[in-house]
């Protein structure tokens, strides 16, 4: 809610619209793993020049996709089409797995098992800390643009930072790993 209201909220954009458009973007982002898989499992096919697997199962979960957008959206209005595009896209990225599995063209190791496990835990005590801290800080938005944008990247950094401790803490990253991540993606 507060990405939105600072973002958003201004002579057009209403406090009841921006809860609104917060409630859709909470549900969006559950899906944001699964469209990250779709983009990742996908090439698997294309390597082996298989094209109709993912294909087919972008038809299936389209198909899906309208069926629950009109079985949803009428009790849930716009979050229910939201809903909708995130439960056919885990479906999407749960089938792309599951077939390349199957044909055994993607194994996964034990020590990502436990690094993604790893991540996830970091991930949701990042999202505990600063849910808190928005608990404690949410209802005092500045007035002003600037303060609010000024909130707003406070909130964006301490989410890092407190990712990247909790992950080092953890063990799902190590700082000569994070190092060599980011001088191999051009970053210096």
């Amino acid at each position: 809610e507060p990405v939105i209201r600072i973002l958003f909220e201004r002579n057009e954009f209403s406090y009841d619209e921006s809860i609104a458009t917060a409630g859709a973007l909470s549900i969006y982002a559950w899906g944001l793993p699964a469209y990250i898989l779709i983009k990742v499992l996908t090439p698997g096919y294309f390597a082996r020049e298989d094209t109709k697997t993912p294909v087919k199962i972008s038809i299936l979960c389209i198909l899906v996709n309208l069926t629950l957008n009109l079985l949803l959206m009428g009790p849930f209005l716009h979050k229910g089409i939201v809903i909708a595009t995130v439960v056919s896209s885990w479906l999407n990225a749960i089938l792309l797995a599951c077939v390349l599995i199957k044909r055994r063209h993607v194994i996964f190791s034990d020590r990502l098992k436990v690094q993604v496990s790893k991540i996830i835990v970091a991930a949701a005590l990042m999202g505990a800390v600063l849910s808190g801290t928005l608990g404690v800080y949410g209802d005092i938005l500045p007035e002003s643009e600037y303060g609010g944008f000024l909130l707003l990247l406070g909130l964006i950094i301490s989410g890092v930072v407190v990712f990247v401790g909790f992950a080092q803490l953890l063990g799902a990253v190590r700082w000569g790993e994070l190092k060599i991540m980011l001088n191999d993606g051009g970053v210096k």
